[in-house]
C-alpha cells in the first residue's frame, strides 16, 4: 500500500506519538436501496486487532489501514488547519461502497 505524506505532516504524527489508525466509520441507512456511506475516523493508537489491518511502515511512523477500508492506488495523508485547531486528512479512500458488506 503507497502512503505518501509530506514533511509537515510527519512532523506532526511524530508529536501525536508516531502510530495512526484509519478505520471505517459507516452512516446508518441505504442510499439507492443498495449504497452505504462510508466515512473515515482517525485515532493515534495501535487498534486490538492487528489481523484486520494493513500495517504501513512511513519513514519512523506506523500507519495501520483497516483492511475493510476500500482504498485507491495511494493514501495521502496531510495536516489541515492551523494551530491549535490542524487536523490529519485522509484523501484516497473511497466513500461509496455498492455493498452491504458492514
Amino acid at each position: 500500500m503507497d502512503i505518501r505524506m509530506n514533511e509537515r505532516t510527519k512532523q506532526w504524527l511524530r508529536l501525536q506519538g508516531g502510530v495512526t489508525t484509519i478505520d471505517p466509520f459507516v452512516f446508518p441507512g441505504l442510499i439507492k436501496n443498495k449504497r452505504i456511506l462510508v466515512d473515515h475516523e482517525i485515532s493515534h493508537e495501535e487498534p486490538e486487532e492487528l489481523e484486520d489491518y494493513y500495517r504501513c511502515d512511513v519513514d519512523d511512523l506506523v500507519i495501520y489501514v483497516n483492511c475493510k477500508l476500500r482504498t485507491k492506488a495511494c493514501i495521502e495523508l496531510s495536516i489541515g488547519g492551523r494551530a491549535p485547531f490542524e487536523q490529519l486528512q485522509v484523501k484516497g479512500v473511497k466513500r461509496l461502497f455498492t455493498e452491504n458488506a458492514w
